[in-house]
């Protein structure tokens, strides 16, 4: 079941993550579920670009899509 969460807030430093609960919530929910999160712009995920890389490099299930 696909569900939306926004999140609103932005958040810098290195606690970003514990900061953003609805983004927690969507990449816990995605990996129990073998889901993907959507993001539109990779900034809007984290301008943080080795915030990414660390998604990626753990194996979090997000992708692109463009509106």
């Amino acid at each position: 079941m696909a569900r939306e969460l926004v999140q609103v807030e932005t958040c810098k430093g290195s606690h970003a993550l514990d900061r953003r609960p609805q983004l927690k919530a969507a990449l816990t929910a995605a990996r129990k579920l073998k889901y993907h999160v959507g993001v539109t712009k990779l900034d809007r995920l984290s301008r943080d670009v080795h915030f990414i890389s660390g998604l990626k490099a753990h194996n979090v299930p997000f992708e692109h899509r463009a509106c």
